[in-house]
């Protein structure tokens, strides 16, 4: 079995830095018919991503139903914990940072 399979999902970047997200190689895995006990289909894309619609089209048909959904907003900014940046919040007595340079 190969250890890297190559991936179902091809997303590549065009000129004006928005992703085109391939979706033939997951659709004929799917038109197989390995995965028919798959019945819903939720896909959420976010705006800067374009979707073929033709591969769109042909990957809805392969469940009985189907919500794909543009998200507007971006992805929003999660704060990292203290131990993430302050190091007086480290557990322990010794410095964490040893674990970095191995």
């Amino acid at each position: 079995m190969d250890p890297f399979p190559i991936p179902l999902l091809f997303p590549t970047t065009t000129k004006d830095r928005r992703i085109e997200l391939e979706l033939r190689l997951l659709v004929e895995e799917l038109e197989s018919g390995a995965y028919d006990y798959l019945v819903h289909l939720i896909l959420e894309v976010p705006s800067l991503v374009d979707v073929v619609k033709d591969e769109l089209a042909r990957l809805r048909t392969c469940f009985q139903t189907s919500r794909v959904s543009i998200l507007e907003e971006s992805t929003p900014d999660v704060a990292l914990p203290p131990y993430c940046v302050k190091p007086e919040s480290w557990q322990g007595e010794e410095s964490r940072s040893y674990a970095l340079s191995l």
